[in-house]
């Protein structure tokens, strides 16, 4: 064993430095195999929870609880004829004492049924001097079972490295907090060198990140939203789709990109505005007007104007949202406070929740007569990221005669029926 201590299984007197583990079994008839799982290290933050695999356990749903990673490279265990004490020493690897962080013993019959179980710690390994704790294990039955016995669930490795290689165990105390132990090398014991979830077994997970967005999906519900690919550890039948939705959070899209005889399948610019402009004013989107200088191609006066996107949260008690970005519809999809298109500039600044209003600068030059187009994303009061068209109409004007700002966008609902008001 590494980590500052030896195991060794243990029958004569204990006269050598160390910690004599001593595992009262219970007092079932029978074989008794006991097990030690002796860890140096919580996983904390890293591992709120676990998934075991579908053997043994009702539902792949993750167990929440404490994780300890045990660096054994084979497992230590006891065999007894019939119940009576289990003798492990715990030695230090040097003349120094060690710190164990915590201790898990179980107790399982000849057919791996759990029998007891029991976990404690910290506690110190005499580096000089012998020492010894009994543990007296309470009774334990398979996990999720309805007793208020400890409930026990232990899977091994898929692919184990070596004979009778370490395995991974969670065990359910009174009250429903649980612990679990996992080999440091593969903490799912799935075997895979490469994991989606470390923490579990052949787990698929779905894409997280905006920046993994590379496709349009339709939603559980018939909702559109930002896609990518899903990672992949399970030999799924059928296979997982190419595509599926961010989750955490997930994008929502006007219906038009996912329902229609040809959808966007990939996140695809020149896709994304032929749906946009040709559906016209049946997408929620925000519509800008600028007007551009007949000499120069650059926008009128300071290039500001207000921004009013509360037509796309009506369904806000308060047309507010949290949030108001600019984007381009290139891949992958990314949103910012200014966005670059073409040879514009944009800024948003003085933005404001109440309304969900903000004012846009522009600076840079276009070509009058034609647009332009990105995506806004809007973050509702409710937390759901919806992502609309950002269509500009450049005009050509002259300056001098202009009353309004020299940009102004507002937004349009388009159909109040579209997926995006009810996606989340």
């Amino acid at each position: 064993m590494r980590w500052g201590w030896f195991v060794l299984l243990w029958a004569g007197c204990h006269d050598r430095p160390g910690l004599l583990v001593e595992v009262k079994t219970t007092t079932e008839a029978g074989p008794h195999h006991v097990q030690l799982y002796v860890s140096k290290l919580g996983c904390g933050s890293d591992c709120p929870s676990i998934i075991p695999p579908a053997t043994g356990s009702a539902t792949r749903s993750p167990v929440s609880g404490t994780g300890w990673l045990v660096e054994d490279d084979q497992k230590f265990t006891v065999d007894l004829d019939g119940a009576g004490l289990a003798k492990f020493l715990v030695e230090p690897d040097a003349t120094g004492d060690a710190m164990i962080a915590r201790v898990l013993a179980v107790d399982v019959d000849a057919a791996g049924q759990p029998l007891g179980a029991s976990s404690f710690g910290p506690i110190r390994v005499p580096g000089s001097q012998p020492s010894a704790v009994e543990i007296v294990l309470s009774p334990a039955d398979a996990f999720g079972a309805a007793t208020g016995n400890e409930h026990l669930l232990r899977w091994e490795r898929r692919s184990p490295p070596a004979p009778n290689s370490d395995d991974c165990v969670v065990v359910q105390h009174g009250g429903g907090k649980s612990e679990f132990f996992v080999p440091t090398a593969d903490h799912d014991c799935d075997s895979l060198a490469s994991e989606c979830d470390a923490f579990g077994y052949l787990v698929d997970t779905p894409p997280r990140k905006l920046s993994d967005g590379n496709c349009t999906a339709l939603a559980f519900g018939g909702s559109c939203k930002i896609g990518g690919a899903p990672c992949v550890e399970s030999l799924a039948v059928p296979p997982l789709p190419s595509c599926v939705p961010l989750v955490a959070p997930g994008y929502c899209l006007p219906h038009v990109i996912c329902n229609t005889s040809a959808p966007c399948q990939t996140w695809d610019p020149a896709c994304l505005r032929g749906k946009f402009f040709n559906a016209g004013p049946t997408v929620p989107r925000l519509e800008c007007i600028l007007q551009l200088d007949a000499l120069t191609n650059k926008p009128c006066g300071n290039g500001m104007g207000p921004v009013d996107a509360s037509m796309t949260v009506l369904d806000s008690p308060t047309s507010s949202c949290k949030s108001l970005q600019l984007g381009t519809m290139d891949a992958p999809p990314s949103f910012d406070s200014s966005a670059i298109l073409g040879s514009l500039t944009v800024e948003l600044s003085g933005f404001q929740q109440v309304g969900c209003t903000a004012a846009m600068t522009l600076t840079g030059t276009a070509t009058p007569g034609g647009d332009l187009a990105g995506m806004a994303e809007i973050v509702t009061e409710t937390g759901v990221h919806r992502v609309i068209p950002w269509l500009i109409s450049l005009r050509q004007s002259d300056c001098a005669t202009i009353v309004t700002a020299p940009i102004i966008c507002t937004s349009q609902v388009g159909g109040t029926a579209d997926s995006l008001y009810t996606c989340q």
